[in-house]
C-alpha cells in the first residue's frame, strides 16, 4: 500500500461521509476518483495520532461537464476555493487513505482453498489440477477433448463437477527463445487485467457483482518430445 495523494479525489458509497465526498468533488474534473473499500480497526494504528487506515482503489469516473463550469466560475471568487481547500485539509487529517494494488485483493472472499469430499478422498482445487497435470489430461482439456469424466466446456471454460461454483480459463506458456525461458501468453496476460479490472469496479460499486479469479499452473510431462508443456490457468469464481 501507498499513501494518496492529496488531489486525487475520495468517495465514499454510503451518506454518513457526504460532506466529505461534497469537497473531494469540488477538486475533481474527471478521470479517475478514489473509492474507499476498506476500513480497517483501531487496532491497526501506527499510533494513538494516526487514524485508522482506510484502503481505496482508483476508478475511472466522470464529472458532468455543467458541474465543470459551475465548479469554474466558482474558482474566479477565490474565496470559494480557498474555504473548500482549507475543509479538505482539515478532513484528510482525520483520515488515512491508503491505496492498494486491485491485483493483489483479486483472490479476496474465493475460497480457492475449498475442499470435496469424493469416493472417500478429500480434494482441492489444488490436488485436482495436479492430477490433471500428471495423468496427461490437461493436454486432452487444451485440445477440447470431450471423453474426460467429471470435465465440462462452457464459452471456452472447463468446469470441474466437484467444484461448480469455479470456472478455469487453460492458457500454455509460451517459449522466448530471446530469453530461453517460459513466459506467460499475450491473450493470458490481456484476460488477466480484464479480470483486475472487474475487480476494481466491484470494489469501487458496492452493489455490483462481486468476482474473485487466481492463477495456477500446471505441468503435464507427457505433452511433447521437447518434454514437460506448462499450462496457466485462471480460475474464477462470484462471491455470493
Amino acid at each position: 500500500m501507498q499513501p494518496l495523494g492529496f488531489f486525487t479525489a475520495v468517495t465514499y458509497s454510503d451518506q454518513k461521509h457526504a460532506l466529505l465526498n461534497a469537497v473531494e468533488d469540488y477538486f475533481f474534473w474527471g478521470n479517475q476518483k478514489a473509492y474507499v473499500v476498506t476500513v480497517l480497526t483501531s487496532a491497526n494504528k501506527s499510533t494513538e495520532l494516526t487514524p485508522p487506515i482506510e484502503e481505496v482503489v482508483l476508478c475511472k469516473s466522470e464529472s458532468h461537464s455543467l458541474v465543470n463550469i459551475i465548479r469554474a466560475i466558482s474558482y474566479a471568487t477565490l474565496v470559494v476555493p480557498a474555504i473548500m481547500l482549507t475543509t479538505k485539509a482539515i478532513l484528510r487529517a482525520c483520515h488515512n487513505f491508503q491505496l492498494v494494488d486491485p491485483a493483489e485483493t483479486l483472490e479476496d472472499g474465493g475460497n480457492f482453498r475449498a475442499t470435496q469430499l469424493f469416493d472417500t478422498r478429500v480434494y482441492t482445487i489444488d490436488s485436482i489440477l495436479r492430477e490433471l497435470g500428471n495423468s496427461g489430461a490437461v493436454d486432452k482439456i487444451a485440445r477440447g477433448e470431450t471423453d474426460l469424466p467429471g470435465v465440462t466446456y462452457e464459452d471456452g471454460f472447463f468446469k470441474l463437477d466437484l467444484f461448480p461454483d469455479y470456472r478455469f480459463k487453460l492458457y500454455e506458456k509460451e517459449f522466448d527463445s530471446a530469453k530461453n525461458i517460459l513466459k506467460s501468453s499475450i491473450e493470458m496476460e490481456q484476460y488477466y487485467e480484464k479480470l483486475v479490472s472487474a475487480k476494481i469496479y466491484s470494489l469501487a460499486h458496492p452493489n455490483s457483482q462481486k468476482i474473485a479469479a487466481t492463477k495456477k499452473q500446471i505441468v503435464s510431462p507427457f505433452a511433447s518430445d521437447k518434454g514437460s508443456r506448462v499450462y496457466e490457468v485462471i480460475i474464477e469464481t462470484i462471491i455470493k
